[in-house]
Parts: structure tokens; sequence; C-alpha cells
């Protein structure tokens, strides 16, 4: 028998400023795709976007992975994004959060983080000692 230690539980990044990098892209067979961003204090988060509904696209999912997508790479005329390369991207932005009710439990709230004022680093953006 193994004894492990329990962690304090789930806990949201804070509101604030950040810089981010992309540590992984996980894309399911329905196309929906996680986002695994690390923040400059160890942090993590992850954002979710459920693309595939069935054999229909949910197009507000899709603009919302669009937008972030963009924004991250800097190019925002960009038509289509292979997700590799995303990973590694590094960008500073702020974390907000909203508070929405539970769709199948209206009675409980939920936090949902959103990544807003997104810019991308650039390697020469970066100190170098």
């Amino acid at each position: 028998m193994a004894l492990i230690k329990l962690s304090e539980g789930f806990k949201v990044i804070d509101e604030g400023d950040y810089t981010f990098e992309i540590t992984d892209v996980a894309v399911d067979k329905f196309n929906n795709v996680e986002v695994t961003l690390e923040a400059d204090t160890g942090e993590t988060t992850v954002q979710r976007y459920g693309i595939g509904k069935g054999k229909q696209i949910n197009e507000g999912a899709l603009r919302a992975f669009s937008f972030f997508a963009r924004r991250v790479t800097g190019q925002l005329n960009a038509d289509d994004i292979d997700t590799d390369d995303l990973e590694g991207l590094m960008f500073t932005a702020t974390v907000e959060h909203e508070m929405v009710k539970g769709k199948k439990d209206p009675t409980k709230t939920y936090t949902n983080v959103r990544i807003n004022d997104i810019v991308p680093l650039e390697e020469d953006d970066f100190d170098e000692d």
C-alpha cells in the first residue's frame, strides 16, 4: 500500500498580467482543442475550445480559437494553423474571471478563466544574460 499526500484542491489561476508559454495542444477526433498554458509563476491553466459538435462545427468556439491562435502567433490574417506550431510560443496576456451558472445545475456557479490582451513575444523580447 502507498501513502499519497493529497493536494489542497484545484485552484483557478488568479486574475492579473502574466507571461505564458503554450506547453501542450491536444486535439481530439471531434476537433475539440485543449491548449495548456504555463504562466511565469509556474501555474497552469487550460483553454478549451469545443469546436466539434458531432458532425457540425461549433462556430462560436471556432471563432474563439481562431482569435486566440491569430493573436499568439501574431499572424492576424492567417487562414489556418497547424496546432503543432502553437507549442512553445510565448505571449503576455491578462487573466480575467467570469462567473457563470452551471448548464446542468444552475444553482452552481463556476469560474471561467478568460485570456485577454494577448501580445506575442518574439525571441528578441527576452533578456540575454
